[in-house]
């Protein structure tokens, strides 16, 4: 019988990634998987139960690196601008640097909502609310040290996350080559300053 590695599992879910951000999550089969992973197809059974499951490990792997990544961020200390200034550069930079992760992240997630797995969607569920109680807590810092308005940080955190999202679905669906980083300072003027015009 064939050894269970970790190894093995992330070249399965690679190949998945990879798929299901070039063909969608339905049309993508386990056979295909097994093919561009370079593995039998009873080979991902020893991993996988089914597509399905693929599917969730793939989007539980790839919040739980941002909510790690938050958690180093909500440690450092010093200036609040500067700081969310750099964790938005590094997350535009880890989707560009994984572009077919966000495909699936931002394109194929409503596709939970087909998967039967309650526990699954529950807990992908709590790491997004996650995610969200995070950068709360962090512009509750940024009204701490002044550099946001008195107001509700949670409802900061939604506008936040909310022009971010959008920015990098549509880096995503225009299909051009264009840098997504680039786009930061325009992200952060929208955010400090809204879209308004200035008298």
């Amino acid at each position: 019988m064939e050894k269970v590695s970790n190894e093995k599992r992330m070249e399965i879910l690679k190949a998945a990634v990879d798929l299901f951000s070039e063909r969608g999550f339905e049309r993508t089969t386990v056979d295909e998987i097994a093919s561009r992973a370079n593995v039998g197809k009873g080979t991902i059974y020893l991993y996988f139960e089914n597509k399905e499951q693929i599917f969730i490990a793939i989007l539980e792997a790839g919040i739980q690196r941002i909510i790690d990544r938050m958690d180093e961020i909500l440690k450092e200390s010093g200036d609040f601008r500067q700081r969310l200034e750099s964790m938005l550069k590094e997350h535009l930079q880890f989707a560009e640097d994984h572009r077919e992760f966000y495909q699936v992240l931002i394109k194929e997630r409503l596709n939970m909502k087909l998967i039967g797995d309650k526990d699954a969607q529950n807990r992908l569920l709590e790491k997004h609310h996650k995610t969200h109680i995070q950068l709360t807590e962090f512009m509750q810092i940024g009204i701490d040290q002044n550099q946001l308005r008195k107001g509700d940080p949670n409802i900061f955190a939604f506008a936040f996350s909310g022009i971010v999202s959008h920015f990098c679905f549509h880096w995503l669906t225009e299909g051009k080559d264009s840098c997504l980083v680039e786009q930061a300072p325009v992200i952060l003027d929208l955010f400090y300053n809204g879209a308004g015009k200035k008298e």
